[in-house]
């Protein structure tokens, strides 16, 4: 891992210099053509940067070589991912090796104010696997004069700049901030002595989401032997200071080949307890100087061992405390007799043999004593756990102990608590072989800083314990304007903290009121990630099995008010599953079953079946992207809405639809609706040169619609408005295109004037043929409806209005002729219907049954994957596994995609058909 960092950094350091430096220096835009020509053909990496030089000058008697910004940024699973990120990279060269053409020399090396970048996914891949597999001669193309570089290095340094390494495969972090970084040694030797002089004003270690070390100010200075032959380096007596804390380490590292050799040791014995409080961040503050405290501190420990792909090495550790105590002048309050014996060892790297031993830990805050022991074995085949817990905390001691700033704290936590035995016992229901009893109890808590704009009150809470769960009582609190009220049980609660497998709860909850947009607070551009994999998506957690039963009377959202919520929701194997849940808004109600699935956090899904009753239309349309995007016609709509409706959805990054994967169906009932103002129908009425088409009132209408790959399918339906009944059937899309069709079955009295003198006159052509037709019957006429919501075409069945009428005389004047032919294309058309409606039924059928299918083998190939995972034994096995995990799970993705695309070409094959047959008797 470390030599291909190094030999990532070193690449393109050396791509950039083979192609400037061999070329004319004169030729400045050639220069950086060639740059970028040759940086871009040997990596794989989006690689920019600003202006660079090359001097003698700047470094006499030697050559000169600066560029800035340059900036690497990773392709395809690091697209938006920055590796590094450089202000001023600045190499200095021997200027005899380049003109005598002999080997280039690179002398020394400075990085300024860099952003570094180091990321290892989850699957294992890492950011820095950059360079192409034709590139390891590091040859310059050879259309130039061909040259090789050779590391002559007397001194590098990295300054005034970040690093940061992110190995999500071992859940490992690491940060260190306005790093300055110097070292110096002749490279061009196999033995020599590196010395390194390392100072970061904040170092910050994590592992497991746990930071051990926080904002820590790093100083450290070590010398190095170095064996650039074996690839051996020894490090010798150096000295590590973090914070007040000095630590010497010594030992070697060894790299023969993929291995990674450790053999390094630390200590701290010499250390003052003062020391090592300044590791606490809430102690080590600008007043910690006048900090007074005593007692005796000693820290040691050991790595040793191999580290590979499948094997960890071995470590140690050992923290003792005696008699410690410490008070700051100023405050009333100190602590007293700390009293800390910690041992963590775990002899050969194996997970499972690691031993936490915590023989003691005592700490008095004021007069309140604190106590607890801790001794665990074999945490990762069967975690063996004994444990206890007891004492008291006042919490308003804490700031009369320690001087924070800007925040407030009171309130009492008590716990007297035991467990012991092995988890195994418990996950087989033998809670008599595991002993386990105590209660811990919350009162009076009250949190607020400056930073968090929202107070936190605990007015109550316990928590007694037993084997088989943990029982929480009279949970009573609040957060900003929003109150919380909970009792209910928690089981395996000991296996979710040691093994992490799923917690069991099942929880009463209530509320009078949740502001979620006081707890989500202000959006600001600043907060919004550059990273949008998953940037907005909550992940259901996997390890949790909740049951909620709810019960809110007020909920605020964005810009809505949710009344009286209640129903159950539960938590379980990454879903949440909705059982009749309830809740009043926009004057109306909704009821609610379904599930939100995180199972692919990248595609999370919604499937759910609701019920509204009553719901005001103008108040949904201003309140739902949906509904302006799916139905646009409800801005011009007045009036309440009933629907039952079915539906699933992929949801995107903002946790909004993606619309053209919305597939449902559903009823909706018009409730003394009116339609004014609509495009729609300001066309129509021009069309028919009539005004009463502008507005309509709707009577209780019902009307039956499905949505198909983000359009909203209509069936045809009759509604009644002015004395008249029009029939609209068609569809809308998410690009706000319509397609519709209306029959309006119209009066004379309903058209215009022009429209009444083609009336007028086509019953005198009727009279004269032996026919007749009266002007007062109403006109069929059909529209068919097209373009964009905002601009939409009208096309009649006859010409427009007034003297397209006209042309309906030649059909009437062939009215029994025409009557026949009506017949038998109304007869053709009902068979050709039922055709088509056998034939889609059919094909739905068969899309269901690929769908099912592929949701089964979607299943069993995860749960076959997951399974692989959970058998890992230690944490390199298991992130091997997750990797031919994922592996699995993408081959089951494509297979389930497969099933699914050979059920819609059958499905597609089936319409086909029954089109042609249709077709053919409408024919």
């Amino acid at each position: 891992m470390f030599k291909k960092i190094l030999l990532t950094l070193g690449l393109l350091i050396v791509l950039v210099l083979a192609a400037a430096i061999t070329l004319p220096i004169i030729y400045k835009d050639d220069i950086i053509a060639k740059v970028k020509s040759t940086i871009n053909d040997n990596v794989n990496a989006d690689v920019k940067f600003g202006d660079f030089s090359v001097s003698i000058i700047r470094s006499f008697p030697n050559l000169s070589f600066s560029m800035e910004n340059l900036m690497v940024a990773g392709v395809d699973s690091f697209k938006n991912d920055t590796l590094a990120n450089i202000g001023e990279l600045y190499v200095v060269v021997d200027i005899m090796s380049v003109i005598n053409k002999e080997t280039i020399k690179i002398k020394s090396l400075e990085l300024d104010r860099a952003q570094l970048n180091f990321v290892v996914l989850k699957s294992g891949k890492a950011n820095w696997d950059i360079a192409k597999t034709d590139t390891t001669k590091l040859e310059v193309p050879a259309d130039t004069t061909a040259s090789n570089f050779s590391i002559a290095l007397k001194s590098y340094s990295i300054k005034n700049s970040t690093l940061v390494y992110d190995d999500q495969s071992l859940s490992f972090y690491t940060k260190l901030q306005n790093l300055n970084h110097t070292g110096s040694g002749d490279f061009t030797q196999d033995l020599f002595t590196l010395l390194t002089k390392t100072k970061a004003d904040e170092l910050t270690v994590g592992y497991g989401g746990v930071n051990y070390l926080s904002k820590v100010k790093l100083d450290a200075d070590a010398a190095i032997d170095m064996n650039l032959k074996d690839f051996v380096f020894t490090f010798k007596d150096n000295v590590i200071n973090l914070n007040a804390l000095v630590i010497n380490f010594a030992g070697m590292v060894a790299m023969p080949d993929t291995n990674i050799d450790l053999d390094l040791t630390f200590d701290a014995q010499k250390s003052e307890f003062k020391n090592f409080l300044s590791l606490i961040p809430a102690i080590y503050s600008s007043s910690f100087d006048n900090l007074t405290a005593n007692g005796k501190f000693a820290l040691n420990g050991y790595y040793k061992g191999r580290m590979n792909a499948v094997s960890m090495p071995g470590f140690g550790l050992n923290v003792l405390v005696e008699n410690g105590n410490f008070k700051y002048p100023d405050l009333p309050t100190g602590v007293n007799n700390v009293q800390l014996d910690l041992n963590v060892e775990d002899k050969d790297g194996v997970f499972d043999h690691t031993v936490v031993n915590m023989k003691k830990l005592h700490i008095e805050f004021g007069n309140e004593p604190f106590d607890a022991t801790l001794l665990l074995k074999t945490p990762e085949s069967d975690p063996d756990i004994s444990t206890e817990i007891k004492g008291t905390i006042d919490l308003a001691n804490i700031l009369k102990i320690v001087p924070i700033e800007d925040t407030k704290l009171s309130g009492v936590i008590k716990a007297d608590m035991m467990a012991k035995g092995k988890i195994s016992t418990i996950e087989k229901g033998q809670y008599e072989s595991f002993d386990a009893k105590g209660n811990v109890s919350i009162s009076n808590l009250n949190y607020s800083t400056k930073e968090s704009t929202l107070p936190l009150a605990i007015k109550s809470v316990s928590f007694n314990l037993s084997p088989k769960n943990i029982t929480m009582k009279n949970l009573k609190a609040t957060y900003g304007k929003s109150d919380f009220a909970a009792d209910g049980t928690l089981e395996n609660y000991l296996g979710f903290a040691l093994r992490g497998t799923a917690i069991k709860a099942r929880l009463n909850f209530g509320a009078d009121m949740i502001d979620l947009n006081e707890m989500m607070g202000p959006s600001s551009e600043e907060e919004v990630s550059t990273d949008t994999s998953t940037a907005g998506v909550f992940e259901v957690p996997e390890n949790i099995d909740f049951v909620l039963n709810s019960k809110i009377n007020k909920v605020l959202y964005d810009n809505m008010e949710l009344v009286d919520l209640s129903g159950t929701i539960s938590i379980k194997n990454k879903e949440v599953n909705f059982t009749k849940v309830g809740l009043k808004t926009l004057d109306g109600t909704i009821t609610m079953d379904g599930v939100y699935s995180t199972t692919d956090v990248k595609k999370p899904v919604v499937d759910m079946d609701f019920a509204i009753q009553q719901m005001d239309i103008q108040k949904a349309f201003k309140t739902f992207n949906t509904v302006q995007k799916l139905a646009p016609i409800a801005e011009n709509t007045t009036g309440k809405f009933n629907t039952q409706l079915k539906f699933n959805t992929i949801l995107g990054e903002d946790m909004s639809p993606v619309m053209n994967t919305i597939q449902g169906a559903g009823v909706l009932e018009l409730l003394g609706t009116n339609i004014k103002g609509s495009n729609t129908l300001n066309k129509l009425s021009d069309a028919l040169k009539t005004d009463k088409l502008k507005e309509l009132n709707i009577k209780d209408t019902k009307i039956e619609f499905s949505l198909v790959d983000g359009r909203v399918v209509i069936k045809p339906f009759d509604m009644t408005t002015l004395n008249t009944v029009i029939n609209i059937g068609g569809s809308s899309g998410l690009d706000q295109t319509i397609a519709y069709t209306m029959k309006l079955k119209l009066p004379k009295n309903f058209l215009g004037a022009a429209s009444t003198s083609v009336l007028n006159g086509l019953s005198a052509q009727l009279g004269k043929v032996g026919s007749s037709y009266n002007p007062t019957d109403a006109l069929n006429v059909t529209a068919l409806i097209g373009g964009v919501v905002t601009k939409p075409t009208i096309k009649l069945s006859m010409a427009d209005a007034g003297a397209g009428i006209k042309g309906a005389i030649k059909d009437v004047l062939n009215d029994k002729k025409n009557e026949a032919i009506a017949k038998g294309k109304e007869e053709a058309r009902k068979r050709a219907d039922q055709i088509l409606a056998a034939a889609q039924k059919q094909a739905d059928a068969v899309k269901a049954q690929a769908r099912n299918l592929a949701d089964v083998t979607k299943r069993e190939g995860y749960a076959a994957a997951d399974k692989l995972v959970k058998k890992a034994s230690n944490p390199i096995a298991k992130a091997a596994a997750k990797k031919l995990a994922e592996k699995a799970k993408k081959e089951t993705d494509e297979k389930c995609a497969k099933i699914i695309a050979e059920g819609d070409k059958k499905a597609d094959d089936i319409m086909v058909k029954a089109r042609a047959e249709a077709d053919k008797l409408l024919k």
